[in-house]
């Protein structure tokens, strides 16, 4: 059963049409997938108070330049952020997304921000940009949380509305994060009908790569699976990060400034 209102639950000013299921993670492995390039097609309408959040003239012109790339209208629209909600955000960085999620859960939400302090302490630069996003007036809500991914939020931070992902979720294994107990603390952390929205990306396989969409396909599936193994029910992936024209002939992060990058998104709920 989907549930959609408005960023990482449900925005009564925001409310618009969900975005459709066009996920290869629902499809068999044995179906023919397309060619079609979806990052060209429009899946997913930005909502207009979105739109007027992110021309609030209080953001930094540092935020500004990154909304094309990181396609904030449409990932706000879908994340659909309650207003009130209670929200929390794991591996937020230097918090682009914690502020565009304190925006629109309103003065009457909150929103937790978790940063791994081992992961910090390899990016000072980042830390930095972290403290700084804290100190602004308009994150006045956000409730730092410094804790590893493996054990992300509290144990007393319970009936939360919904908890994203700002890390491609493939990453985390490089980091040491045990993905299972991230998953469960997440469940823990939600109400009952609570959405868990991840990011992540196609990695690279081989050195060249002949079917981008099984590709794709096949790493939506396995987080799929991962995540519904801690009792997630998987809802809906978003295409609009979907661009079959990425030659994954990289695997870093940050990749290149340049880089095209074949991503998705997925949302699950508690039941």
């Amino acid at each position: 059963m989907r549930r959609f209102i408005l960023i990482v639950i449900a925005c009564a000013g925001c409310a618009g049409p969900g975005p459709r299921d066009l996920s290869n993670a629902t499809l068999s492995s044995s179906e023919v997938f397309s060619t079609e390039n979806m990052h060209a097609k429009t899946e997913i309408d930005p909502a207009p108070p979105v739109l007027d959040m992110l021309a609030a003239p209080d953001r930094s012109p540092a935020d500004r330049a990154l909304d094309a790339k990181r396609q904030a209208a449409e990932v706000m629209t879908f994340l659909a952020a309650p207003v009130g909600g209670r929200v929390a955000e794991l591996a937020c960085g230097g918090g682009y997304w914690t502020e565009l999620v304190a925006r629109a859960v309103g003065p009457s939400g909150v929103v937790y921000g978790e940063n791994s302090p081992t992961m910090l302490l390899r990016q000072r630069g980042i830390l930095a940009t972290w403290n700084e996003r804290l100190a602004r007036p308009i994150d006045a809500k956000v409730v730092r949380l410094d804790r590893e991914l493996g054990d992300p939020l509290p144990h007393d931070v319970r009936g939360l509305d919904l908890v994203y992902l700002a890390l491609d979720y493939h990453q985390l294994a490089a980091h040491g994060v045990d993905r299972g107990a991230m998953n469960r603390a997440v469940l823990r952390a939600l109400q009952s009908g609570g959405r868990y929205v991840v990011m992540d990306e196609t990695p690279v396989e081989g050195p060249f790569v002949a079917n981008l969409h099984e590709l794709h396909s096949e790493e939506s599936r396995n987080a799929r699976r991962e995540i519904e193994a801690a009792g997630f029910a998987f809802a809906s992936e978003g295409r609009f990060f979907h661009d079959s024209s990425d030659p994954r002939e990289w695997d870093v992060s940050p990749p290149p400034p340049t880089q095209k990058r074949d991503r998705f998104i997925l949302t699950f709920t508690k039941p």
